[in-house]
């Protein structure tokens, strides 16, 4: 968890900045998983997790394993969403 924030913004400017940076960058990145639906939310399911449990092993984040599964659903959410958002015409058999 991050320090107590005053103001509106419950993430730092700089945190909310690199996920603007990262989704930009999805549709080219990782346009050969959007096309796969089912191993999209099982890569984001996985790999969601894998950064906070690093993020606990370096001692940037403390929480307890069942927070992690619930991470991992959440993760899959968002690769579903990713992968409806982010599809091309082509991908999703329209003309």
């Amino acid at each position: 968890s991050f320090p107590q924030i005053q103001g509106v913004w419950p993430l730092p400017a700089w945190l909310m900045c690199l996920w603007l940076g990262f989704v930009t960058t999805l549709p080219a990145s990782l346009a050969w998983l959007l096309r796969k639906p089912a191993v999209a939310v099982a890569a984001f399911a996985v790999a969601g997790p894998l950064s906070y449990a690093a993020g606990r092993a370096l001692g940037a984040l403390q929480f307890d394993n069942p927070v992690l599964l619930a991470t991992a659903f959440l993760w899959a959410c968002v690769g579903g969403m990713a992968t409806y958002c982010l599809r091309t015409p082509a991908a999703s058999g329209s003309a």
